[in-house]
């Protein structure tokens, strides 16, 4: 059996960040790796799909300026090149890195022998530390999976648009599949088993982002229980709730389940909750104290900057430094207009006050015409401190990644009241949102 120092297993963003991070702090570091770098992030999910964004917000502004464009099929072939392009510079990218770093990349599959060590086609290895960072997989129900059905991970894998197509699912992934396939020209219909869209935010701040997808001639159906998923003669039949929706093609996008079957968990002695993700602790260690974990496969929210932040408290306490996990994390749906905010622990939202401006307050707002969307802030009324943020809006991401290390520290009203943002933009809606909370609004009645 070789003795190895740190053993990573998965090289997704947490994976190939812990690697780095470990590196840096003097460890020696392999990788088992048994499929592609970058996981699931890079190869089929963050990266692709908002390289398909990009081209469905330039398709949906040149129609706003009157410009002709080219033919769907022409339009697919750009957004499948632009893709390829993206992920592969980004991988090359992560292997200069890997390689700057010396860590040891292992491309085969590997599971625990005991408590200590993993084993793989090329041998046993012993290790003083391990991250398991495997991630998650699609979850689809046997009942309605079907051959026939892309998933969120390979509907850009289609060779040409179907001229219809039913979305099944209406959580981060689904949202933005539909904005990019109505946007090129698809008709979409969007299906949600729960009352609201995006269940994870407030019900009024998913029915703002539903009506500005109906703008868009997306179609919404809600609380639709889906029993079973059909191709047949051509066609997608999508039966549940006493009806059937067909058309050209269905995409399913109804969760993340973990990739821990092949591990071997029970040998390493790591304990998983109920539905399979690894349970750890604030410093990410899992109930083997040899043994961390990372990113998605320690349950949701499924997110690749949890992910990286997990990772770096993972390895930096393997590696001897104390840090902690705040479990305040941004979220984003890269739809036109963008919804972002912070998902933060429920006991902090329980009896706040509240206050709502709409974007379209703004100079900006008309400026681009872009006038869809609205702030949402949660804040204690005593002490002003702002507890949730929820925004619709364009370039809604960008703004909320912005606030977080405020946010997190303490941010107050009379912070965002009194900031002299920069004007005409977007973020002046926080601005406007904070004054009218203290009853004296600038431009929202």
């Amino acid at each position: 059996m070789k003795n190895l120092d740190f053993v990573i297993i998965g090289g997704g963003p947490a994976g190939y960040t812990a690697a780095v991070r470990a590196a840096q702090q003097g460890r020696s570091v392999t990788l088992f790796e048994k499929a592609d770098l970058g996981g699931v992030c890079l190869n089929r999910g963050c990266i692709p799909t908002k390289a398909a964004v990009e081209v469905a917000r330039v398709v949906r502004e040149s129609l706003h300026a009157g410009a002709v464009l080219p033919q769907q099929k022409d339009l697919w072939n750009t957004v499948k090149k632009r893709v390829r392009d993206a992920v592969e510079t980004d991988l090359k990218g992560i292997e200069r890195l890997l390689k700057n770093y010396e860590v040891e990349i292992r491309r085969e599959k590997v599971q625990f022998v005991n408590e200590k060590a993993v084993g793989a086609p090329s041998g046993e290895y012993s290790f003083q530390h391990c991250l398991i960072a495997t991630g998650t997989s699609p979850w689809t129900p046997e009942k309605i999976h079907s051959e026939e059905a892309w998933t969120e991970e390979t509907w850009l894998q289609m060779e040409s648009l179907p001229e219809s197509c039913i979305v099944i699912g209406g959580g981060v992934a689904g949202c933005e599949i539909a904005f990019v396939l109505q946007a090129l020209g698809v008709q979409v219909t969007l299906v949600e088993m729960a009352p609201q869209i995006l269940p994870f935010v407030p019900a009024d701040i998913a029915g703002t982002l539903e009506r500005e997808l109906k703008k868009q001639k997306v179609r919404v159906i809600k609380n639709f229980r889906v029993e079973r998923v059909e191709g047949k003669n051509g066609e997608m039949h999508i039966s549940g709730s006493g009806e059937t929706l067909t058309a050209k093609g269905a995409i399913l996008a109804l969760g993340r389940q973990p990739c821990t079957a092949e591990l071997n968990l029970e040998k390493a002695g790591v304990e998983t909750s109920e539905d399979g993700f690894i349970v750890i602790n604030s410093s990410m260690q899992t109930s083997n104290p040899h043994i961390y974990a990372a990113g998605d496969i320690t349950g949701p929210p499924f997110l690749a900057h949890r992910a990286y932040h997990q990772a770096i408290i993972a390895a930096e306490n393997a590696c001897g430094t104390a840090t902690t996990n705040t479990g305040i994390f941004p979220y984003a749906v890269f739809t036109e207009p963008e919804a972002a905010g912070f998902i933060t622990p429920e006991v902090q939202l329980s009896g706040l006050a509240n206050v709502k401006v709409p974007v379209r307050v703004l100079g900006r707002a008309h400026a681009s015409g872009k006038l869809g969307g609205e702030v949402k802030i949660l804040y204690e009324e005593t002490s002003h401190r702002i507890r949730g943020i929820y925004l619709i809006s364009h370039g809604a991401s960008e703004i909320i990644s912005a606030l977080y290390p405020a946010f997190v520290k303490g941010l107050f009203l009379e912070d965002l009241a009194y900031a002299p943002l920069s004007h005409p933009t977007f973020s002046e809606v926080l601005r406007e949102a904070a004054l009218k909370a203290l009853g004296v609004p600038h431009h929202a009645l």
